[in-house]
């Protein structure tokens, strides 16, 4: 982990009012954060903190942005054909 991707995950942010302050500690908590998950990717580092705010778990799952897979375990919703 580079203090350069959590300075930056810190800057990115700031403009959203969710920045993690005072700053020495801020960065020690983004640091930690990006320990944990093994990544030196200011947005993961960003959306990891920004979980874990809102009282998630530390986890290693990776989640994926993409259509939903509907209860009927197909995408969109329709059935085979």
């Amino acid at each position: 982990m580079t203090r350069a991707a959590v300075v930056e995950a810190h800057r990115r942010l700031r403009p959203t009012g969710m920045a993690p302050y005072p700053l020495r500690e801020g960065l020690a908590t983004l640091a930690d954060v990006a320990d944990y998950l093994a990544t030196e990717d200011p947005v993961e580092i960003g959306a990891g903190y920004l979980l874990e705010l809102e009282g998630f778990e530390r986890t290693r799952e990776q989640l994926v942005l993409g259509a939903a897979v509907p209860p009927t375990g197909v995408p969109n919703g329709r059935a085979p054909q």
